[in-house]
């Protein structure tokens, strides 16, 4: 069974326990309700399915398909993360060896799965994940907004990225293409 930290789990709960309108009983399951009434602790592991669910079920209510606000949801909470519980992961002036942390981060929240990082050039890489949920779209979008707000918290400048393979249009992987001045 595939499993997420807490620390990431408690990001899409606090969110869904903020919205009062009753639309997310129309989209989780009471299982999946009940399961979300409880307390995330930040070290624990809960269940992968749960998390994706109760994300996909916040993607619906509150941004739709609208990918820019997901890439923006992922730099506010990843600046919140990241300068907070694993600032230890920042590297002023090493974006390529803050990128090394990241991946180790990445290892921390998910059980499964792998970032594959390729150094390109001295202010260009790919990050590709590499046995992940290849259907999470608005996952990997996310992802897009807390990377660039990284490697801006490691003194990049003019950070843009862009997609160059899609997992869930086909794709083996999702590979992301970030460059930065």
């Amino acid at each position: 069974m595939k499993q997420v930290k807490g620390s990431m789990f408690k990001m899409i709960v606090k969110a869904i326990r903020a919205n009062k309108s009753g639309a997310y009983d129309k989209i989780l399951s009471a299982k999946d309700r009940k399961f979300l009434s409880q307390n995330i602790l930040s070290a624990s592991w809960y269940p992968f399915d749960i998390y994706k669910r109760a994300f996909n079920a916040l993607a619906e209510v509150q941004a739709k398909d609208k990918t820019d606000m997901w890439i923006q949801w992922g730099r506010m909470e990843g600046e919140a993360t990241m300068t907070t519980l694993y600032k230890q992961t920042i590297v002023e002036g090493d974006p390529h060896m803050a990128m090394e942390k990241f991946k180790r981060f990445f290892k921390l929240m998910y059980d499964f799965g792998e970032l594959i990082i390729e150094r390109i050039s001295d202010k260009e890489l790919t990050i590709t994940y590499k046995d992940f949920e290849p259907d999470f779209k608005l996952y990997y979008y996310v992802g897009i907004g807390w990377v660039e707000r990284f490697l801006e918290l490691c003194g990049c400048k003019e950070v843009k990225s862009n997609f160059i393979a899609k997992s869930w249009e086909g794709a083996k992987e999702t590979t992301l293409q970030i460059a930065w001045k």
